[in-house]
């Protein structure tokens, strides 16, 4: 019984792929269990290439399993057997009662004799995995580079995230009036002694007040010549062929893109040219919830590393930061945002070793570790305004997504990356979470 169950459970994982199953022995219970041959998905047709398939199942726990792995012993006749053939050999390890089914080619898995000295095959419960996402890598192991075959990928909808997070809106109103300060310094310097706060929404140029606080209302009334006081829809500006008016209210909407991430604990770094999460007062890390694309979970955006060589000296702060520009695309206002890293010795002053941990960092992230934070920031910033805090008019509907008809099988090329990135991981201390 578990042997037809099992033949039928490799049967249906082959049909998946688009492949065709041929039974063989079934009665006689000797030799290999079947073969598959390659064939195309999409038109059906078959490339005579084949491979051997030798099934062995159980009912029960597998050897030395846990939750990611398990291991294998081959009876010395059986791998003398397979070895010696001229066709490609899978072997397929199952538990029919839980659908589960693994595969390695024997022929590559022993090709080291030191690995054949031990009979044993090591399972990974992912990588191993006998379902539709093996469906590449038997292709390369059925047909030979030179054979001149291709096989397309296969078609599957996908839906791919942008790094530009929408405007949804901006302050109705724009205001300009002429002054006699020059420079913004004067008109702070004014308002300090006055004992006034005011907002950084506004600019001086050419003895002018640009500003979406309305100047006619104090205290901007006391620096403004109020006879030239006039309001604008800010649509005017924002959508202009005026190359120079656009770049007035770009200068404005950066202005209140400043403001509004003070609101979010996000400081701007002026030199660098980038935002920073900054550390709370009397916390060593910051940790944030959120919605990734498939669930709740959340971030850490601020982490401290002690001194591993001492650790009696201080360690250092690595920030989650991002680089943000404003751009107009296809009739939309957007913010284009570039995940990045700031590392600074204690929370706010940059750390000396500062771009050696950054091009570290950046040599073992992948493409999941930049969407995540991608995902992050898009939600973050797309957060309604804080009740207790001052609105300023500038709200983001969320990342930009598009979904296609299209889209390829990442498990037949991320395999390679990840292979890649597991030796440069392999000189790091540091771990961290690449989630989608």
């Amino acid at each position: 019984m578990v042997g037809r169950q099992v033949i039928s459970l490799i049967e249906k994982m082959v049909l998946e792929m688009g492949f065709a199953w041929h039974p063989t022995n079934q009665d006689l219970e000797v030799g290999l269990d079947g073969f598959i041959e390659i064939r195309n998905p999409q038109t059906g047709e078959a490339y005579n290439s084949i491979m051997f398939v030798q099934s062995k199942a159980t009912e029960q726990e597998f050897v030395a399993e846990t939750p990611s792995s398990f291991d294998f012993v081959c009876d010395e006749r059986d791998l003398n057997y397979w070895l010696k053939g001229n066709a490609p050999i899978i072997f397929v390890r199952s538990r029919p009662r839980t659908n589960e089914a693994y595969w390695v080619s024997i022929k590559d898995y022993f090709h080291d004799l030191s690995v054949r000295a031990t009979k044993k095959i090591h399972f990974d419960k992912s990588a191993n995995k006998f379902d539709a996402s093996a469906r590449e890598q038997l292709v390369k192991l059925g047909v030979h580079q030179d054979s001149g075959i291709y096989l397309p990928s296969e078609l599957k909808h996908e839906r791919l995230y942008s790094n530009l997070l929408q405007v949804e809106r901006f302050p109705p109103k724009m205001y300009i009036a002429d002054t006699e300060f020059r420079f913004d310094w004067e008109v702070k310097q004014s308002f300090r002694k006055a004992g006034v706060r005011m907002g950084s929404e506004w600019f001086l140029k050419d003895k002018k007040v640009y500003s979406f606080h309305d100047v006619r209302e104090e205290p901007w009334a006391t620096i403004c010549d109020q006879g030239t006081a006039e309001p604008f829809d800010t649509t005017e500006w924002a959508y202009s062929e005026d190359e120079f008016k656009q770049k007035d209210f770009v200068r404005l909407l950066r202005l209140s893109l400043d403001r509004k991430l003070h609101h979010l604990d996000v400081e701007f770094h002026s030199k660098m040219a980038l935002y920073f999460f900054r550390l709370p007062t009397g916390f060593k890390s910051w940790k944030v919830p959120y919605r990734s694309i498939y669930k709740n979970t959340s971030r850490k955006v601020v982490e401290h590393y002690p001194n591993r060589k001492d650790p009696a000296r201080p360690g250092y702060f690595r920030h989650l930061a991002f680089a943000a520009q404003f751009a107009f695309i296809d009739g939309k206002w957007c913010l284009e945002l570039t995940p990045t890293y700031y590392y600074t010795r204690d929370g706010s002053v940059r750390i000396k070793n500062y771009d050696s941990l950054l091009s570290g960092m950046k040599r073992l992230e992948r493409n999941a570790a930049v969407l995540g934070q991608s995902v992050f920031l898009g939600e973050y910033l797309s957060r309604p305004p804080d009740l207790f805090r001052r609105d300023t008019g500038l709200q983001f509907e969320g990342l930009i997504t598009f979904d296609t008809e299209v889209g390829l099988d990442d498990r037949a090329w991320l395999a390679r990356e990840e292979d890649q990135g597991e030796a440069i991981k392999a000189g790091s201390d540091e771990e961290f979470l690449l989630t989608p």
